[in-house]
């Protein structure tokens, strides 16, 4: 026979949920092959690790999808996690400082009317882990 042990919920172990306005989505570009959005950093904190999960409603991504990546505007070169798919994409930011801006571009291959992306982020803010989820119609 074996026991089974859970993880305990105290205060460092719990999950927070972020309120609406702790990040905020912006499209900034949109084509038939491709799309740009943001995400800003609206909280006073550093979110570290940072980590982004994206989930296509309506359209396939491209084989090779994550096409450029920046944080203000400085490219990414490096993730600590990076795992894609035709319809998910989860990436491992590292840092996203204060009012920090994440971009990404990534490549379309389908794309219905009325499409659009969940964004879910998690990290840790203070020794806290946190969430939050959005969405964005393409």
């Amino acid at each position: 026979m074996s026991k089974g042990i859970a993880q305990s919920h105290d205060h460092e172990d719990t999950l927070i949920a972020l309120p609406a306005g702790a990040f905020s989505i912006n499209m900034l570009q949109n084509t038939g092959t491709q799309f740009k959005f943001e995400v800003v950093n609206n909280n006073v904190d550093t979110i570290k690790p940072f980590f982004i999960e994206i989930f296509a409603i309506g359209f396939d991504f491209t084989e090779q999808c994550i096409l450029q990546q920046s944080i203000n505007n400085i490219n990414l070169e490096t993730n600590l996690e990076k795992l894609w798919g035709p319809q998910f994409i989860s990436l491992g930011i590292g840092t996203l400082p204060p009012t920090g801006h994440y971009a990404t571009t990534l490549g379309v291959a389908y794309n219905a009317p009325g499409s659009m992306i969940k964004i879910r982020l998690f990290g840790t803010i203070n020794g806290q882990n946190v969430i939050w989820v959005g969405y964005l119609k393409k």
